[in-house]
């Protein structure tokens, strides 16, 4: 009964935790949500989130909790080698792991002072290892195989939202490229249209001499033209403020 119960509060807790991480497509939140959930219910007294790159391999520590300032100077800059401790290890299997003393893992790398005991599980998506989870406790033993069945549970129900956030913040940063970039050429437009349509009035008003009626129909051509590519480009411009939160309204 007491392990029904227990399991069924967990069953409870996935569903809260998977409606949290549904609300939002922000890769920060989704992080944020993942490691508050694990260090509240292993209790751990620090921990991190690690992203797998592929070139080179290693690990970039994306996110940190409960850790002096001096360690996350030190340790969390830069990347991490897939060769140095727990972290490492699993990013390499692929494996869930619990040390309940870390003075006894060969490959133990300190990051919280005086940890006692460590927990890291993957985060799998497509089958493939993208990234861990570690969770670091000073308490002696403070971790169990429950809690390490828990978290690698969440990280379960995290692996697709972290997934589907990454893409999104790719698609936005593709989608602020592109805008940027229309608004270099918008802007790089400006300069010529302005050279063809003073030159074009220059020549209207005679300063080279008297024009003849085709040639100034031709000339009122091209300044037409050029007067419509202008409010086009504008247009343009507008388009590309709106889409990077840029534009300024004046009543």
């Amino acid at each position: 009964d007491q392990q029904l119960a227990a399991r069924v509060e967990e069953l409870d807790t996935m569903q809260k935790i998977d409606r949290e991480l549904n609300k939002t497509l922000n890769l920060r939140r989704v992080i944020d949500i993942t490691m508050e959930w694990a260090l509240r219910e292993s209790r751990a007294t620090a921990g991190v989130l690690g992203m797998i790159r592929d070139d080179p391999p290693n690990l970039e520590i994306v996110a940190h909790y409960g850790y002096p300032e001096e360690v996350v100077a030190g340790r969390f800059n830069g990347s991490w080698s897939l060769e140095k401790g727990l972290i490492g290890r699993v990013a390499r299997t692929g494996k869930p792991e619990l040390v309940s003393d870390v003075r006894l893992d060969g490959d133990y790398v300190e990051m919280l002072p005086r940890a006692h005991s460590q927990i890291a599980v993957p985060l799998i998506t497509g089958g493939k290892t993208n990234g861990v989870i570690l969770l670091e406790s000073d308490q002696e033993n403070a971790f169990s195989l429950l809690d390490q069945d828990f978290v690698t549970r969440l990280a379960e129900h995290a692996s697709p939202a972290l997934a589907n956030a990454g893409l999104f913040a790719q698609l936005q940063r593709a989608n602020e490229a592109r805008s940027e970039f229309v608004g270099f050429v918008a802007h790089e437009l400006k300069t010529p249209m302005t050279s063809i349509k003073g030159f074009a009035d220059l020549l209207l008003g005679g300063v080279v001499g008297p024009l003849n009626e085709q040639q100034r129909n031709f000339l009122n051509t091209i300044r037409s033209n050029v007067e419509r590519m202008n409010t086009l480009v504008s247009d343009l411009n507008d388009v590309t403020k709106l889409q990077t939160n840029r534009m300024h309204m004046e009543k």
